[in-house]
């Protein structure tokens, strides 16, 4: 009797197992204006959607349920981001007027999705609150908090963040490192750096330890086409004036996108000799207090931490080398 019970429990975990594997979602839907090799659908791979008569349907194999994908127009480099789950799924999609008119319906995670465009569309900011409160133990929940989070008092932003179950928590780390460095003064022009370690080969350094120089800190991300121009401009810069100024390169990616940073470096033969950052201890609290909405991203600190300057856009030397004394 024991061994039929361990079989059937056996059997009924390798179901789910598999079931759980084989999950998909089917992607129904007319275009308008679009060809195909037009439009993608971004998930853990690219899928390219074919489109026949103005129609088209496209089933993607989903590493979880739901799974936030995107539908991206290359040619206009807009993109709509949308929460697949396993079954069938409709897209009505426009050509003009992508972003306004296109319309993703099919799982209930969408669903909640939609409600939330719709407050935010027609102001509707009672609405909008309500669907957070309803919502939070929901993905796109989670995600509408972390990207309003700055409208809410920070008490109502930590009476949400109690009430997201710990299967969500690991999605809501941005509200977490939030509310951790909400208090800590920001980092603006005239204000000391918040301090931060990181793991460089078996040493920790500390962004303090380079007191009695100036730093230029720089915050770039591998998807990020701009970053990739500063890189040789700030090589030049440490090597000429490295006895006054160290260069850092702060990497707002995760750590398992690093290979991929030294493929494309070498690709497009960038030696970049300077300090880079990829193992920051609270990465996402850093990333919080220092405030990086913009990529690429730069502050010059002086001798004793100061911030004297912060930009986004495009490395400047010349300017640099003005505020070097």
């Amino acid at each position: 009797m024991k061994n039929k019970i361990l079989s059937f429990l056996f059997s009924l975990a390798l179901s789910i197992s598999l079931n759980a594997y084989s999950s998909e979602v089917t992607i129904t839907g007319n275009s308008t204006g679009f060809k195909t090799g037009e439009l993608v659908i971004m998930a853990k791979k690219t899928h390219t959607v074919q489109i026949e008569n103005n129609k088209f349907k496209i089933t993607i194999p989903l590493k979880s349920s739901p799974q936030k994908m995107q539908l991206y127009a290359p040619r206009l480099k807009r993109f709509i981001e949308f929460y697949a789950e396993n079954g069938i799924m409709h897209a009505e999609v426009y050509k003009k007027g992508f972003l306004k008119k296109t319309h993703i319906t099919g799982s209930a995670s969408q669903g909640i999705m939609n409600e939330f465009k719709d407050a935010i569309k027609t102001e509707n900011t009672e609405k909008f609150y309500t669907l957070l409160s309803q919502n939070i133990n929901t993905l796109p929940g989670v995600d509408y908090l972390i990207m309003y989070k700055r409208s809410l008092t920070i008490d109502k932003v930590r009476e949400l963040y109690s009430m997201i179950n710990e299967p969500l928590k690991e999605n809501a780390k941005d509200i977490k490192a939030y509310l951790d460095t909400y208090h800590i003064e920001a980092m603006e022009k005239g204000n000391k750096a918040f301090d931060f370690k990181w793991r460089q080969g078996e040493q920790t350094r500390n962004l303090s330890d380079f007191k009695g120089k100036y730093v230029l800190l720089n915050f770039t991300a591998t998807a990020c086409k701009p970053c990739w121009k500063a890189y040789e401009g700030m090589n030049e810069l440490e090597a000429l004036h490295g006895n006054n100024l160290k260069v850092i390169s702060f990497h707002v990616d995760n750590d398992n996108v690093r290979e991929a940073w030294y493929r494309i470096a070498k690709q497009k033969n960038i030696d970049f000799k300077c300090t880079s950052l990829w193992e920051v201890d609270q990465k996402k609290n850093v990333l919080e207090v220092y405030k990086i909405n913009v990529l690429p991203t730069f502050m010059l600190l002086d001798k004793n931490g100061i911030i004297v300057d912060r930009w986004a856009g495009r490395l400047n030397p010349q300017k640099i080398l003005s505020q070097i004394k």
